[in-house]
């Protein structure tokens, strides 16, 4: 979770501050996405294209795509983001 709180902040170090300045840590909302490898945010099609990226990477190098994956979740969802709440944000 660290990690993906490190990619959001390089790639937007504004919607960084404001999610810390609103306590809310990865480990909020991103936990279930990783443990579950995005299973419940998208249609099964969805998921099954994500699962085949995803396990096509070296062994390695799997959960760094996964969270590169997240970290672009977060900051498509930038706008609403910025303008929400702790509780909407969660």
């Amino acid at each position: 979770m660290d990690t993906l709180q490190g990619l959001v902040g390089v790639a937007d170090p504004e919607l960084s501050l404001h999610l810390e300045t609103q306590g809310l840590k990865p480990i909020l909302y991103a936990m279930r996405w990783v443990t579950l490898m995005l299973s419940q945010e998208f249609a099964l099609p969805d998921v099954l294209r994500l699962w085949d990226s995803i396990l096509a990477q070296e062994e390695a190098r799997r959960l760094e795509f996964l969270l590169h994956l997240c970290c672009g979740m977060v900051l498509r969802l930038r706008v609403e983001l910025l303008a929400g709440d702790f509780a909407d944000n969660l």
